[in-house]
């Protein structure tokens, strides 16, 4: 017994270290297994701290869970789309893995700047600095995400940035067309 629990201690530590390595872009998401209990895994962290992120602006339950699914729908879609006009479907379950591993990795690191941000005054001129925390978040995890994309997709990490913008802003556009404006 004590032997199997050192081995999965293993595998989620290696499977952890395989997330870090791809953030800080020294591997790629075909170093991760092409696993749909691993995805499943990823998309349920990924929703897990959505979720938290989410519930700082947005106050209705239904609201939050509409929102939450949509991202995750057109994050797989926008993908598998553009992996399939690139010839690469086959790449999707490592591709998906490590975007929502990751993403869902540095928006954790976010949390404590949201948190922040959403219990400062309006008129606060300490107000900037969570948002330039978020920020520099942000444009690191489009990094990540062009990293990972410049792998599964075989092009300059330049066009993975963009490419990871451009689904970012679909999910904004898809998002504001289906739910609207949140309350």
């Amino acid at each position: 017994m004590l032997s199997s629990l050192r081995i999965r201690s293993a595998i989620v530590l290696a499977i952890y270290q395989a997330f870090f390595d791809i953030i800080m872009q020294r591997r790629g998401p075909q170093d991760l297994p092409a696993s749909r209990m691993l995805l499943a895994i990823s998309v349920a962290l990924y929703a897990l701290v959505g979720s938290v992120l989410l519930s700082f602006y947005i106050a209705q339950p239904s609201q939050l869970v509409a929102e939450l699914a949509l991202n995750i729908a057109v994050v797989a879609g926008f993908y598998a789309l553009v992996l399939k006009i690139r010839g690469f479907s086959a790449r999707l379950v490592q591709t998906l893995t490590a975007l929502y591993g990751c993403d869902a990795i540095l928006s954790g690191f976010m949390l404590p700047f949201h948190g922040w941000h959403t219990m400062l005054d309006p008129d606060s001129p300490v107000g900037v600095l969570p948002l330039v925390g978020i920020s520099l978040l942000l444009f690191w995890t489009f990094a990540v995400a062009g990293h990972i994309l410049r792998h599964a997709l075989e092009i300059p990490l330049p066009a993975g940035v963009l490419v990871a913008m451009a689904q970012f802003a679909v999910g904004v556009g898809v998002t504001a067309n289906i739910l609207g404006a949140q309350s």
